[in-house]
């Protein structure tokens, strides 16, 4: 859904060269270590649900002190589920689509 949001908001340029790591199930949070810890700055857009709480704590867990974790979800979407339910209430063109 956000790759496909930023392909639809051309005049929010910034969106389309960003880095993103798909994590389509919690369960392989710890498979990201790596690659987020390249990073000085790292923006969650996880579940607002229980499993996706945990997933937000291991990803802090792992990253190194200085690296600052932005939970997006609780930030944009403290109503919602998902990303994907935020763009369907917003009425985004881009919600359900699968990347």
């Amino acid at each position: 859904s956000f790759k496909q949001y930023a392909r639809e908001h051309p005049e929010m340029p910034a969106l389309g060269k960003l880095d993103v790591c798909v994590l389509n199930s919690t369960a392989i949070v710890d498979r990201s270590k790596d690659f987020l810890s390249k990073y000085e700055k790292v923006h969650a857009f996880l579940d607002n649900d229980a499993p996706g709480r945990g997933a937000l704590g291991k990803i802090r867990s792992f990253l190194p002190e200085d690296v600052i974790l932005v939970n997006e979800s609780e930030r944009l979407y403290p109503r919602c589920n998902d990303f994907n339910e935020f763009l369907q209430k917003t009425g985004c063109p881009a919600a359900g689509h699968e990347i």
